[in-house]
Order: C-alpha cells, then sequence, then structure tokens
C-alpha cells in the first residue's frame, strides 16, 4: 500500500472510515476512473497543441530569418544598382536637385 501516508496506519477501523466519507463529502482525495480519463485527454489534448504551437512558431521564426535575409539581398542589389547608374552618369548625384527645376 504505497499509496497511503505511513499514519493512516495508526488510525482506528472507524477514524479510517471517518476519513474516508469526510474526503467523499468533500470530493477530494477520491476521483472516479472517468473522471481521471477526462483529465488525462484534457492534459494529452493541451500537449499536443502545444507542440504544434512550437513547431509553428519555429517554422516562423525561419521564414522570418528567410524574408530578413531576402530584404538584405534586395537592399544590396538597389544600392548597387544606383551607385553603377550613378558612376555611368545616368542619374545624378542628388535626385531632389533636378525635382526643384522642373
Amino acid at each position: 500500500m504505497d499509496f497511503l501516508p505511513a499514519w493512516v496506519a495508526d488510525l482506528s477501523p472507524g477514524a479510517v472510515l471517518l476519513v474516508l466519507v469526510v474526503m467523499l463529502l468533500t470530493g477530494k482525495g477520491l476521483a472516479t476512473r472517468r473522471e481521471v480519463e477526462a483529465e488525462k485527454s484534457r492534459a494529452d489534448t493541451w500537449q499536443a497543441a502545444w507542440k504544434a504551437e512550437r513547431v509553428a512558431n519555429q517554422e516562423k521564426d525561419e521564414q522570418q530569418r528567410e524574408l530578413l535575409e531576402n530584404s538584405r539581398t534586395t537592399a544590396r542589389i538597389v544600392t548597387e544598382i544606383q551607385a553603377e547608374a550613378r558612376r555611368a552618369g545616368h542619374v545624378p548625384e542628388h535626385p531632389a536637385a533636378t525635382e526643384g527645376s522642373s
């Protein structure tokens, strides 16, 4: 009887019965198999949802890293195109200087 505390062995049969009646009346300490299985089912459902959320978060984080790298690459390409156009003389150094002259 590993599931019972040691002090229960020192109680008289009447005291054990009284403890059991109090536990039944208060609903503490005793649960039906159906309640235990329902609680386990709820716990399993929440655990599965938590695992699915973790996987989704990891995928989101990876996608954000890829998008950040893509935006950095695009920014470098645009910067190089603008620099090359300036070197070739196709674009003025400061575009705002030509806007006022129109």
